[in-house]
């Protein structure tokens, strides 16, 4: 599955649609199945292609196998339709049209629903099949709320810089691991009228990609965590370096011009060419390599976002896809054996397998791709996982923040973003988090 915003985080094709699965589970003659026996399964799929929507049939298949009495029909939504209905769904008692799982996305996204109560907890799923030893800590504190779990992961794709590897090539530059080497690699391309950086801005979440990964590199994953739960204040002289770090790349006019004018598919065909060197972005990118003549595409290539200070864990942006329960499930029995399915190695090799994301099971491996490759690696030795500004925060935060970090390209001006961040904050957040939901630092 991709996540909720195909623009930004998945493979972009030409169709995006729902699938919920209904699961009726009974004596396997239709006249004697009862409503409780009824397991609906809602699961979000973005894709066009029979291969990813055979995975799903295959997983289906598997499932009525292991538990020959149960019968799956596949029914479809398009994904607005979907997503406009989860919340109704939740609310609403088990009947034949409401679905007991659904997927979708890891952190704040899941969090919000945990404190409205529409989630059930399965921590005993965790714990009976030994789930410790599949998921990762980092991945499991992702749908993780006070201690108790509260969903099955089973997708994620990394961020981090794609670029031309020829450019750095032609003028005897190594790969940045740090900071100040990438700021070096700036500085030289810019005497070669090269731009260092491309973004494309037109629909402003790019931006926070940067805001995310310089605030994970100075401050760390809790601080990072804390401000997005809206704990702490714009204002705080952390944030405050994050910018000041982030305005020199505009200062000295590091970005390719004209980010605003252009979404970010069209920040390669200038990568391509040679005449912009990097650019952040999550490996739905990939679905962009398979159209250009091979001698191009050998050259992009893909590296994580470098280091900004010592001894810093790695934590990185990594969206992630989950099921998760209803509290009002009628058929919890069963629903929690199909959760628990979900985590297996097999299965989330046939959810991911045909999109640009790597299963999440320790043992499970995506296809084999360069880039899918580079992100498991990536992924695996990270310590902890950020889901993205916009599933981090409220639905207003994001929307307001994304267009602040979007406006920061274009003026560097780091008092005015901060004032209007903060502002946001104060806006948005009344309301939504109790003392208890923040943790001293």
């Amino acid at each position: 599955m991709l996540p909720m915003n195909v623009s930004k985080h998945g493979v972009v094709i030409s169709l995006r649609f729902t699938l919920a699965l209904l699961l009726l589970i009974g004596s396997g003659q239709t006249s004697l199945l009862f409503a409780s026996e009824i397991l609906r399964v809602g699961v979000g799929l973005i894709t066009a292609s029979g291969k990813a929507r055979a995975g799903v049939e295959e997983v289906i298949s598997r499932f009525e196998k292991q538990y020959p009495k149960a019968k799956v029909e596949l029914i479809t939504l398009y994904d607005e339709e979907f997503k406009a209905a989860i919340i109704p769904w939740l609310r609403r008692k088990p009947d034949k049209n409401v679905p007991d799982i659904f997927f979708g996305s890891a952190g704040e996204r899941l969090y919000n629903l945990v404190r409205k109560n529409y989630v059930e907890d399965i921590t005993e799923v965790w714990q009976q099949h030994k789930l410790d030893q599949v998921f990762s800590p980092g991945i499991k504190a992702t749908v993780s709320f006070n201690s108790k779990v509260y969903a099955i992961p089973f997708a994620y794709y990394q961020w981090g810089f794609y670029y031309n590897s020829a450019v750095l090539a032609k003028y005897h530059l190594s790969l940045p691991k740090t900071w100040k080497q990438f700021l070096d690699i700036c500085y030289t391309l810019k005497k070669h009228n090269i731009y260092c950086i491309g973004i494309g801005n037109k629909e402003n979440w790019p931006a926070a990609g940067w805001f995310d990964y310089l605030n994970l590199r100075l401050n760390g994953l809790d601080f990072h965590r804390e401000l997005t739960k809206g704990c702490i204040a714009y204002t705080h002289p952390s944030v405050r370096r994050v910018f000041d770090h982030w305005a020199e790349l505009v200062h000295q006019g590091f970005y390719h011009p004209g980010a605003r004018n252009h979404n970010w598919k069209l920040v390669f065909p200038p990568i391509y060419r040679g005449k912009t060197a990097f650019t952040l972005i999550g490996n739905f990118a990939e679905s962009l390599f398979g159209k250009i003549p091979p001698n191009i595409k050998e050259n992009i290539k893909f590296i994580k976002f470098p280091e900004m200070t010592t001894n810093m864990p790695i934590y990185e942006d990594a969206p992630t896809d989950i099921f998760f329960l209803s509290k009002a499930a009628a058929n919890k029995k069963y629903a929690k054996k199909f959760m628990a399915f979900l985590a297996t190695k097999e299965v989330q090799e046939l959810l991911t397998d045909g999109l640009s994301m790597i299963p999440i099971n320790r043992e499970a491996k995506p296809k084999n791709t360069y880039f899918l490759r580079e992100g498991k690696k990536l992924l695996d030795q990270a310590v902890g996982y950020a889901q993205f500004y916009d599933r981090d925060t409220p639905q207003n935060m994001a929307d307001k923040g994304i267009r602040i970090f979007s406006q920061f390209i274009e003026d560097g001006n780091v008092e005015k973003a901060i004032s209007d961040l903060e502002a946001a904050r104060n806006r948005f957040y009344i309301g939504v988090h109790t003392p208890k939901n923040c943790n001293p630092l």
